[in-house]
């Protein structure tokens, strides 16, 4: 989409084909084995550390994929009960740590009627004492939740630590994210990448995923885009769902490796038909341009509707564009301004400006100077360079009463817009500042949650135009 003025009385709603639609800007946590059941006890023992850890990435998503302190268990696979018996020993009568695990692993299968968490933990307390790294693991897990326990995220940190440098890799992921969102620790971010790192580097593929994240955002260590794409890549073999939805980013975006739109296309689609917002747009995109597949303008019409439904800025800016044109759609000059007008309000700062535009001359409504003119000066100052000289054209020809009316109704929109959840980040975005490097990161610290114990820090988004741009000043 062309960013560029003509020489017309208003902004040019560009051509689409042209290539140029704003891209994204995001774009939201044992190597040990101990025997045959052992593998069935290590998927129950991850279902606990997905349970603790996830908030659940789409990414971006926008809820961006982000280092999340509970897993979204949709996407993780559910573990199978251990069976009655340990080597084909009754565990009515366990003996060893491995049978009492088993066993306590059992009593912890809330799916049943007989779950007893007090009876779990009293199996696994002497164990883990003596230094059990599995029964430590869990029994960190079950402090760190509350469950069947005290909630003690000081003693969970303590257990999770010591199991964590016997090797064992889930103990080592739950470390490192405890050092990364400060749970029962100091919040340490280079001791979190040191833990996470062992882990993956033991085939854990959430660890994998969250070492990508510190990459991506430079957490600790120097932002580092290549490094951010094959961890991803390591990640989603591994069979990381959000892993699978950055590295359809990376390859759209070309961050960190070359840009692969048929790769893109392959790894969002399937986030697109789940509804994630971003992978909709992107989508719709390449299916308007026939790009990474073949082009079909009816297929592109349709995820851009849902991409626009579902609050993605982008696809509202593009189907606005559609509508405007009449291209590939009856013309809707009401449709056109509702989408215009809505994408504005969500803080884009070309929307601002078409909206503008349209407020001016009437289309798709009546014609209001005043507010056109808010528009033209919030757009201006979000980012939107093509709003300036319309501003001052449009200045140069209205009365002083609806010039003052103008400032003050731009006044209003700049602290509606301030307001919302997405305007720190878009304030940072325009300042040139990482989501990271505002939130404290580039000294260590993490950000804390308003509607949770704590949070991951935000990974900073792969790169987008002004498009994603909101003011941050009054006028």
């Amino acid at each position: 989409m062309s960013r560029t003025i003509a020489e017309t009385p208003r902004p040019a709603v560009a051509s689409m084909s042209s290539g140029c639609i704003p891209p994204h800007h995001r774009p939201d946590t044992l190597k040990q084995r101990w025997g045959t059941p052992a593998a069935v006890c290590l998927l129950v023992t991850c279902l606990f550390a997905m349970t603790l850890l996830t908030t659940g990435c789409k990414p971006p998503r926008r809820t961006p994929p982000t280092l999340p302190d509970r897993p979204d268990m949709a996407t993780v696979e559910q573990p199978v009960v251990p069976p009655a018996t340990v080597d084909g020993k009754d565990l009515d009568a366990p003996q060893t740590p491995k049978e009492r695990i088993a066993l306590a692993l059992r009593l912890l299968d809330d799916g049943g009627d007989g779950a007893d968490p007090t009876q779990a933990v009293q199996l696994i307390e002497q164990d883990a004492t003596t230094g059990y790294a599995p029964a430590q693991d869990l029994l960190a897990r079950l402090s760190l939740e509350g469950y069947g326990t005290a909630k003690d995220p000081a003693r969970a940190f303590a257990l999770a630590i010591e199991a964590a440098r016997q090797g064992l890799p889930d103990a080592q992921r739950l470390a490192g994210t405890m050092y990364t969102l400060g749970l029962g620790t100091a919040r340490d971010l280079e001791q979190g990448m040191r833990w996470l790192r062992e882990a993956a580097d033991a085939g854990d593929g959430e660890a994998a995923a969250m070492v990508a994240d510190y990459y991506r955002q430079g957490l600790g260590v120097e932002r580092n885009d290549t490094e951010a794409f094959l961890w991803t890549h390591r990640a989603a073999e591994r069979g990381v769902k959000r892993a699978a939805l950055w590295l359809g980013l990376h390859y759209h975006y070309g961050v960190g490796t070359p840009a692969d739109q048929k790769q893109a296309f392959a790894l969002l689609r399937p986030f697109a038909d789940e509804g994630d917002a971003e992978a909709l747009t992107i989508i719709a995109l390449l299916l308007h341009k026939g790009e990474g597949v073949a082009q079909d303008r009816k297929a592109a019409l349709r995820y851009f509707e849902k991409g626009a439904a579902a609050g993605d800025p982008v696809a509202q800016l593009d189907l606005g564009v559609l509508y405007h044109q009449g291209d590939g759609v009856t013309r809707d000059m009401d449709k056109a301004r509702g989408l215009f007008r809505q994408c504005a309000e969500g803080g884009n700062a070309r929307c601002m400006t078409l909206y503008a535009s349209m407020l001016e001359e009437g289309e798709g409504g009546p014609s209001d100077p005043a507010e056109a003119l808010a528009w033209y000066m919030v757009a201006s100052m979000a980012g939107d360079d093509d709003a300036t000289p319309f501003l001052d054209d449009l200045r140069s020809r209205i009365t002083a009463e609806q010039a003052a009316q103008g400032k003050v109704r731009a006044t209003a929109i700049i602290r509606s817009l301030t307001a919302s959840p997405a305007a720190d980040e878009a304030s940072r975005q325009s300042s040139g500042q990482t989501a990271g490097q505002a939130s404290g990161h580039a000294s260590g610290q993490t950000p804390e949650s308003t509607s949770a114990r704590t949070s991951a820090p935000v990974p900073s988004a792969l790169p987008r135009e002004a498009a994603g741009k909101r003011p941050t000043v009054l006028p």
